[in-house]
């Protein structure tokens, strides 16, 4: 009963359905995560932090920030501030991390399906950010149907400002699609993303890393978060733009998720349009990451733990797990019984017929 209770697909997605707030699956958005990353450079970090080193394997969207994993952060928001508007999430990552957001997915009442595996094993055979959100528009395509997508990166926060509710309310349905932006120095122009925006918001023209001051006037970094309000015809644009970039020697021109947007505004004339915010986080490296913990670390409220049940030790979340596991076994049990005794009765008015003959 333990093994049908804990199995994927098993009783135990049942009780946490019933013992935490449920994604709302009719809502129009579905949000895509990107995790497939293998975080090389944040790895080679904590080899030289003894006291993080119990980090190491750990995929980034599931780093402990502010007492809970960073993508935690997100789950909240959909559950509470776009809880009509935002319902299923798919996670995309590799095969080595699959395993952990797999278990982090089911103890947060998102199907062990939503999680999938690209396949691959190692950063050198990695897919590459354009790929792997093709293989989810492929793979979940009846699940999309009709719905529109938020498309971001795992372990990618913002400061208070980022309304999620205004943004997929106002912004993203200007367009066919939206984006973020926030405003940086000279100093950072080569390792951010660019957006150049009219006077209306809209954007003419993506730029990945610029590498010169003088590659554009714009100092408007695009966070990778993006809004699709429409797509049915998603899945056929990226496997153009897949077809057209697939002898680029650069893994960068599929691995950089703004490298399409950048397509899309350019030869698709796709209408993107933009929002500002103050800035955002996101862990490149372990300074990255401790910026980013120092800055969430205590901003979790008791609603926050209340809402997901995120601590695993919760003495309140086992208490109804288990009296609902207790509930669930007393009916089976007692099935099992009323199954037993109504076969047994079967046999003996057999018997009596036999001998009757």
């Amino acid at each position: 009963l333990w093994r049908v209770y804990q199995g994927e697909g098993g009783l135990r997605g049942v009780v946490l359905a019933m013992v935490l707030p449920a994604l709302n699956t009719s809502a129009a958005w579905v949000a895509i995560v990107l995790a497939a990353g293998y975080g090389t450079r944040f790895e080679a970090g904590l080899e030289s932090k003894p006291e993080l080193r119990d980090l190491l394997g750990t995929p980034k969207g599931l780093l402990p920030c502010g007492q809970v994993p960073l993508l935690d952060h997100w789950l909240y928001k959909f559950r509470t501030e776009a809880q009509d508007l935002v319902g299923n999430v798919v996670v995309v990552t590799n095969e080595c991390f699959k395993g952990q957001f797999r278990q982090w997915a089911r103890k947060r009442g998102i199907p062990g399906e939503n999680v999938l595996g690209d396949g691959t094993y190692t950063n050198a055979g990695r897919l590459g950010a354009v790929k792997d959100l093709e293989l989810v528009v492929r793979e979940k395509e009846k699940l999309l149907q009709n719905k529109k997508v938020i498309i971001m990166a795992s372990d990618l926060l913002f400061y208070e400002d980022f309304n999620l509710r205004s943004f997929l309310e106002s912004t993203a349905m200007r367009g066919t699609g939206a984006c973020l932006f926030y405003n940086i120095t000279d100093k950072e122009l080569s390792k951010r993303g660019i957006v150049e925006v009219n006077e209306d918001g809209k954007v003419v023209s993506f730029l990945e890393k610029p590498s010169s001051a003088w590659s554009t006037s714009s100092r408007k970094a695009c966070p990778p978060l993006y809004a699709m309000k429409n797509n049915s015809d998603l899945l056929s644009l990226l496997q153009r733009f897949l077809y057209q970039n697939d002898k680029a020697t650069d893994k960068e021109a599929t691995d950089a998720p703004g490298k399409f947007w950048s397509w899309l505004v350019e030869q698709e004339d796709v209408s993107i349009y933009s929002e500002e915010v103050n800035g955002r986080f996101d862990v490149g490296d372990v300074e990255d990451y401790l910026e980013t913990k120092a800055y969430f670390d205590g901003k979790v409220n008791a609603t926050m733990s209340q809402q997901l049940f995120m601590k695993d030790d919760s003495d309140e979340r086992l208490s109804l797990e288990w009296k609902l596991m207790a509930i669930l076994s007393t009916v089976f049990v007692g099935a099992m019984s009323i199954r037993t005794f109504l076969q047994r009765d079967t046999r003996t008015d057999a018997d009596a017929e036999t001998l009757t003959l």
